[in-house]
């Protein structure tokens, strides 16, 4: 039962972070369409250096994000106290949904800022790296549960 606790516990915060990221690029977006106005397109030689390191982050972010919390939450079984267990968990959900979100908000605001609709592009693509990101109470039971097997 104590398991259950720290379950929902765990879906319910990594659930907030989730939509949180979708509310932060919602005001994001808002903020720059007021800006979009004020602002004056940049040198190409800089939006292309901008740029480039916008579709690096977003290329190496996300793949990594992915393979380092599957790694992550196979060792989480090992961990003997259910406490220290979920805290683990959260740190590795907050690094994976952190990682993607900032290649998501970064490019919604590059977009407006820029006027280049390549952005737009990268933000989609983070913004669909970010529903495998989406946390499942099936999943956060079997990361949360102890390994069994441990006689082996």
């Amino acid at each position: 039962m104590k398991d259950n606790k720290f379950e929902k516990k765990a879906y319910r915060w990594s659930l907030l972070m989730y939509y949180g990221v979708f509310v932060l690029v919602l005001l994001c977006a808002c903020f720059g369409y007021m800006l979009q106005t004020k602002t004056q397109p940049l040198d190409k030689n800089v939006e292309t250096v901008i740029s480039s390191i916008s579709y690096l982050y977003l290329m190496a972010s996300i793949p990594f994000a992915l393979w380092y919390s599957n790694k992550k939450v196979g060792k989480l079984g090992k961990v003997e106290d259910d406490e220290q267990r979920y805290k683990e968990y959260m740190r590795i959900v907050k690094l994976k949904i952190g990682l993607v979100a900032v290649a998501f908000v970064v490019n919604i605001i590059l977009f407006y800022l820029l006027h280049s609709y390549s952005f737009l592009y990268a933000a989609g693509i983070a913004a669909v790296a970010l529903i495998f990101c989406k946390p499942k109470e099936e999943d956060i039971a079997v990361a949360l549960a102890k390994d069994e097997d441990e006689d082996l």
